[in-house]
């Protein structure tokens, strides 16, 4: 497949996993109201090798505002659709929309509140940082430093409106 910078091409989600033998896959999206860009039909850009690769969108059933289950062309098996765990893709939105759909022009956690289904209220992000394996998210508890992994297993949900990043980390890790 052809890969080429792409114009307006914003970081919407990432893949979280194989859903079915049929390579459909479970996403997480960065923002809600991607129902009106990511539907049947319509072209997203996994970065591969860093680059974005066009996969068309052949199927698309929303969770939630910002989980759904997809279906990409050429993605056929379940192998084909472990290949694309953990990765993220981008879409072609315009400047316009996407600052109506962040509310600044790019997303940021910055602030926002962490709650662990265990412990409850654990801090408040204070930073993010990027790294070649995965993202760090630093928060502040009780006066230090804490950091943890964006994973899957660890980051349950990012509400965006709520301002919130509900975790379920383990014992020990904070």
């Amino acid at each position: 497949m052809p890969v080429w910078e792409l114009e307006n091409g914003r970081p919407i989600g990432h893949f979280l996993k194989p859903h079915s033998f049929r390579g459909k896959l479970k996403a997480a999206f960065l923002v809600s109201g991607l129902e009106d860009y990511v539907l049947a039909g319509s072209w997203i850009f996994p970065l591969l090798g860093g680059r974005p690769v066009p996969y068309k969108v052949t199927d698309i059933t929303w969770s939630d505002d910002t989980t759904a289950i997809m279906k990409l062309e050429n993605i056929n098996d379940e192998a084909d659709a472990t290949g694309l765990k953990g990765v993220e893709f981008m879409a072609k939105i315009d400047d316009a929309d996407w600052e109506e759909l962040t509310g600044t022009g790019e997303v940021s956690i910055i602030g926002y509140a962490i709650e662990d289904e265990e412990l409850g209220a654990i801090g408040t992000v204070t930073d993010v940082i990027e790294g070649a394996a995965q993202d760090i998210i630093v928060g502040v508890l009780k006066g230090r430093e804490i950091m943890i992994p964006y994973h899957e297993d660890l980051i349950i949900n990012i509400d965006h409106q709520a301002e919130k990043i509900y975790t379920r980390v383990p014992e020990g890790l904070i």
